[in-house]
């Protein structure tokens, strides 16, 4: 997100779930790459390639949405993402969370109707590296 455009996106994908579930593709278009897996992480995966109005293509994704459809799979996934060091994770409020200034990232979670199953959605924050990182070190480390 952010640092990759469609094809790195792709490679990700296809290196991320190779060996550990089955993932099957499902869409693309100039602002869309979309995934369905099953097996360790079971659910979609989206990126989005669009500018900030929506419409616009972006070189580079702006948004990846993960959407589970167990709550074993999603929980796991959100406990083993929030305790990355790779994004370092602050906390900003009740289930959102910004990554550090390398990864530039918002991290939403969203739960179902039933609180049960999560989706994980990806924000890239456009944002100067300086101001991001004044903004970063004010907030607190999460739970």
């Amino acid at each position: 997100m952010g640092f990759y455009d469609l094809e790195e996106c792709k490679t990700k994908i296809k290196k991320e779930f190779a060996l550990k579930d089955t993932c099957i593709y499902k869409n693309t278009t100039d602002t869309l790459l979309a995934y369905f897996t099953k097996g360790n992480q079971s659910g979609d995966i989206t990126f989005y390639f669009a500018g900030t109005d929506g419409v616009t293509v972006s070189n580079y994704c702006t948004v990846q949405k993960m959407t589970f459809d167990c709550p074993q799979c999603s929980e796991q996934a959100f406990i083993n993402l929030l305790h990355s060091k790779v994004y370092s994770w602050r906390k900003i409020e009740e289930n959102k969370y910004v990554s550090n200034y390398k990864m530039h990232a918002l991290l939403d979670v969203i739960f179902d109707n039933e609180h049960t199953c999560m989706t994980l959605l990806f924000t890239y924050i456009d944002k100067p590296t300086r101001e991001f990182k004044e903004w970063y070190n004010t907030l607190s480390k999460p739970d």
